[in-house]
């Protein structure tokens, strides 16, 4: 286990999957702040404190998970290497976007289990728990289609983000080999 680790920790090619998964990050804030600006024309704008605490939730439910989990798997499940064809590039892009979109949905299903039990009134008997189940699936579920909504707005911009930085590899080449774990098996 602890040989495993420390693998993964010499693992090199972080920095390009970090570079790309920022940007990906970038992008996802962006693209919210232009939905955020284009939603309020015409409408009474937003207290600056209502639009912080929005970015905020924001970035630590929807941009930083996803970041996370492209970052993750283009660096050790499916690194992009410069040798490798585009479809092969592809393919380990749309597989960072499914496990960034992945990361999305479990974090949002805690936070919808949280919100049902937050509202999940008290036992009536002391040492006895009143748990919605009904209520916990709903909302579990009711997330899922909203991840997969954002998984399909996602799709599109980290195969970008993996094209171009297939292109950057192209043109910068390492002096080493690229592996990842879609590799070694």
């Amino acid at each position: 286990m602890a040989s495993t680790a420390a693998k993964v920790i010499r693992k090199r090619g972080a920095l390009t999957a970090l570079i790309t998964a920022l940007g990906v990050g970038a992008a996802l804030l962006v693209t919210w702040v232009l939905q955020l600006v284009f939603g309020l024309v015409g409408r009474d704008p937003l207290p600056p404190t209502g639009l912080l605490a929005g970015m905020q939730q924001n970035l630590l439910s929807h941009v930083l998970p996803v970041t996370i989990g492209v970052f993750l798997s283009l660096w050790i499940i499916a690194p992009v290497a410069a040798q490798l064809r585009l479809g092969h590039v592809i393919s380990r892009a749309i597989l960072a976007a499914g496990i960034g979109g992945t990361l999305l949905f479990l974090v949002g299903a805690v936070e919808a289990t949280l919100a049902v039990l937050s509202t999940t009134p008290p036992a009536a008997q002391p040492g006895t728990y009143n748990v919605d189940l009904g209520g916990i699936g709903g909302a579990v579920l009711s997330y899922l289609s909203t991840a997969l909504v954002q998984f399909v707005g996602l799709l599109p911009i980290v195969v970008l983000a993996g094209i171009l930085e297939w292109i950057w590899l192209e043109r910068h080449p390492r002096d080493h080999v690229v592996t990842g774990l879609v590799d070694d098996v």
